[in-house]
């Protein structure tokens, strides 16, 4: 009587492709507020030594290692944020914006 709809294979591979890009945006997300986070904890001078500090200093330090070894990468710009703090957060908050931009030039 109530049975489940079949999936033909087209609507089972829209199906994938849609969970695949939810998991992509929730990682993305994930990354771009750690690094926000990241840089409030830079911020306001909060130390490594703290737990949450350390948790989130070693979470994001893979995406703002590469930006560090760039000159003028470790210059500090506010509190103990440096310029690859900043960098990195910004290039994470602008990609979705020229992804949209370009999406809406077709």
């Amino acid at each position: 009587m109530n049975r489940a709809p079949r999936l033909g294979g087209r609507n089972v591979q829209v199906l994938r492709s849609q969970l695949a890009l939810e998991v992509a945006l929730t990682v993305y997300a994930a990354v771009a507020a750690a690094l926000l986070v990241r840089l409030g904890l830079l911020a306001l001078a909060i130390p490594a030594r703290v737990w949450s500090g350390e948790v989130v200093y070693a979470a994001t330090a893979p995406f703002v290692a590469p930006l560090t070894r760039l000159p003028g990468g470790t210059a500090g710009i506010f509190g103990a944020a440096t310029l690859a703090d900043v960098t990195t957060f910004v290039i994470f908050a602008l990609v979705p914006l020229v992804l949209l931009a370009r999406d809406r030039s077709r």
